[in-house]
């Protein structure tokens, strides 16, 4: 089942609810193969599209606490790409601002629209709803590309991203997050005091 996000209707959370239209994904069996082929790196190159790149995030958001899920799909595209050939460069291979900024779109979609329907529900809603240049409405093309944002987290430039509900029982990801950039940091070197 698909979901027509254009209509939203209200459920008793008072969240906008989609509207059921075609379907893309018949099973959330279907789908959780989809996600075990490219976590075991057999996913045909061909089918690692943007589609695929959002349902996997999909499944980890839903799956892990948000800086578990971030730590799994870092390690697992970077595995992914290794198995089927893709480079990791400056500018190829795995994207950090890219990979979080899609992660919290997709949280985002999940606060809006789970409420409680199949894996394959929501993955064919979150496709149809985030078209492959939607981060382009958060990033320019200049920053978003740089080495930089590829390397690491860099915050958009041109609208920020939504803001996500606090959840106390969940893990604060972006604390953790920062903790983590803190560590591949170098630090500066101490200031010399110049003598005459």
């Amino acid at each position: 089942m698909c979901l027509d996000l254009e209509t939203p209707t209200t459920t008793r959370s008072s969240r906008p609810r989609a509207t059921p239209v075609a379907s893309v994904y018949k099973t959330s069996a279907e789908l959780e193969r989809l996600v075990r082929k490219f976590q075991a790196g057999t996913l045909p190159k061909e089918e690692w599209t943007h589609s695929a790149h959002l349902i996997v995030a999909l499944d980890h958001a839903r799956r892990y606490k948000p800086a578990e899920a971030i730590d799994r799909l870092r390690s697992s595209i970077k595995r992914y790409n290794k198995a089927t050939g893709t480079p990791e460069t400056p500018t190829r291979g795995f994207h950090e601002t890219i990979t979080l900024a899609w992660f919290h779109l997709v949280r985002h979609f999940l606060e809006v629209f789970d409420d409680g329907r199949s894996f394959a529900a929501l993955a064919d809603a979150v496709v149809q709803l985030y078209s492959k240049d939607e981060i382009f409405a958060h990033y320019s093309r200049e920053r978003l590309m740089t080495p930089e944002a590829r390397a690491r987290w860099i915050e958009p430039d041109l609208q920020p991203l939504p803001r996500l509900a606090v959840n106390a029982e969940e893990d604060n990801w972006l604390e953790h997050f920062d903790a983590w950039v803190a560590t591949k940091l170098v630090a500066p070197a101490p200031a010399v005091a110049l003598v005459k």
